[in-house]
């Protein structure tokens, strides 16, 4: 027996590249997946969707994905050549401008806005696939590790409950036989809902010939002598 309700994670790094997959679990009638990821790894979504839909039938399901390529030469610093050159040569019109012989220095013109820039270099697709899916397939097996245990403790309070009913329907069932027995022997008619004299017995345990006794009677009898009477009944039937 299955929780909708659970959460799993994952996090794997193989070859200086890392993903970390949450997964968040809530009742919903049909399998409902929401990911979020970002979109350098966009492409994996449908591998990551076929997985989830071939694991789990049910629920909501809310994916928390997230890549980093750890690699030494994960980025490069990339230099925008003709917006460098526009920089110095504007830089010179305005020396020339204001008769200035002072020297541009190249720092300088790498500082300007947007020369250079650090960019992610192109990552192997297929390496990405493969490592997603496994973490992806771990965080799977957490979730469902979850749900399984929580819908193990609700199985155990269900039955429990359903224990406790039976037992409180077979007490009832014998509370009504004693009742039933006692209120003949009294020439009460058991059956006449309109009679408001009735008299209950409960008891705790027949073998050792222990009884708790709620009597009740509306009439002008004694209730010794109901008592009486029912210690009787319970002699007769070898209670």
């Amino acid at each position: 027996m299955y929780s909708m309700t659970g959460f799993g994670r994952s996090a794997l790094e193989i070859d200086g590249r890392k993903v970390t997959i949450e997964l968040k679990s809530v009742n919903h009638r049909y399998l409902d997946i929401n990911m979020r990821l970002h979109r350098s790894v966009s492409f994996v979504e449908d591998t990551a969707r076929g997985l989830l839909k071939s694991n789990l039938n049910r629920g909501h399901i809310d994916v928390y994905l997230y890549y980093e390529n750890l690699q030494e030469d994960a980025k490069e610093v990339q230099v925008d050549v003709n917006l460098a050159k526009s920089y110095y040569n504007a830089v010179n019109e305005i020396k020339d401008m204001i008769k200035n012989k002072e020297r541009i220095a190249s720092v300088d013109i790498a500082k300007m806005p947007d020369v250079l820039s650090v960019q992610s270099k192109e990552d192997d697709e297929d390496a990405i696939k493969e490592l997603i899916s496994q973490a992806m397939q771990e965080a799977i097996d957490s979730l469902l590790g979850m749900r399984k245990m929580e819908g193990d403790k609700q199985k155990k309070d269900f039955f429990e409950k359903i224990d406790m009913l039976e037992s409180s329907l077979e007490s009832i069932k014998k509370s009504n036989i004693i009742k039933k027995n006692a209120m003949n022997y009294l020439g009460m008619d058991y059956a006449n809902s309109s009679q408001n004299n009735f008299i209950a017995v409960k008891y705790s345990d027949a073998l050792d010939g222990q009884f708790a006794y709620d009597s009740f009677y509306n009439d002008s009898a004694s209730l010794d002598r109901i008592i009486e009477k029912t210690f009787l009944l319970f002699a007769d039937e070898g209670i």
